[in-house]
């Protein structure tokens, strides 16, 4: 019986810490290429979650600049999805470093082959419900291209959704979140633990 209420704690401690430390991307375009970096004064990208729900952690965007010299702020930012269309705002994104906050002013012009990945994040915690979809939103007073992808392959436990404004092909977009525990992981880790204190005040014995 000792052996039984040990081995079950293990378990019951190895399932609690995988559910902590699982960190996922929810999808990430991992080809992109330039088809003309259309413009735009504002786009979007929907995407869904699985089965599980997140804290949101980064958000990371293929960007070009028009103009080498663009000045003007991005407003990045989650969006609720409207049947099948950019909804109300869930979450404000900034850029993750102040390299990043400049990235408006050192993007390479459009039509070069170097796009610039840039990361955002939210302030606070941002939730992330499971099997939903959300949209990323970017506008900007100056042009700017979002690169989108042509036949592209996704990873990721999510899927893009089946929209993106001004687009036939979805764009650049990587999301990175961190699963939220469901209340059965913490059940488990009670068990756990109740398994732990038996078994060692039989072994006391």
């Amino acid at each position: 019986m000792k052996t039984f209420f040990s081995k079950f704690a293990l378990l019951a401690a190895s399932a609690l810490f995988t559910s902590f430390a699982h960190a996922a991307v929810i999808v990430e375009n991992s080809v992109y290429q330039d088809y003309g970096s259309v413009q735009n004064l504002s786009m979007s990208q929907q995407f869904k979650t699985d089965g599980l729900s997140y804290n949101l952690e980064s958000v990371t965007l293929i960007l070009l600049s028009n103009y080498a010299t663009a000045t003007g702020g991005f407003t990045v930012g989650l969006y609720a999805d409207d049947a099948g269309r950019m909804g109300s705002i869930i979450a404000m994104l900034n850029p993750a470093t102040s390299q990043d906050a400049n990235f408006f002013t050192t993007l390479p012009e459009s039509g070069t082959d170097n796009p610039t990945g840039i990361q955002f994040t939210a302030t606070g915690t941002v939730s992330l419900s499971a099997n939903t979809d959300y949209w990323i939103g970017v506008s900007n007073l100056n042009s700017f291209g979002w690169l989108y992808t042509q036949g592209p392959t996704i990873t990721g436990v999510g899927s893009y959704g089946a929209n993106s404004e001004g687009f036939s092909s979805p764009l650049g977009l990587t999301v990175t979140a961190t699963a939220v525990p469901e209340p059965s992981t913490y059940a488990l880790f009670g068990l756990g633990a109740l398994g732990l204190v038996i078994a060692y005040r039989r072994r006391a014995a």
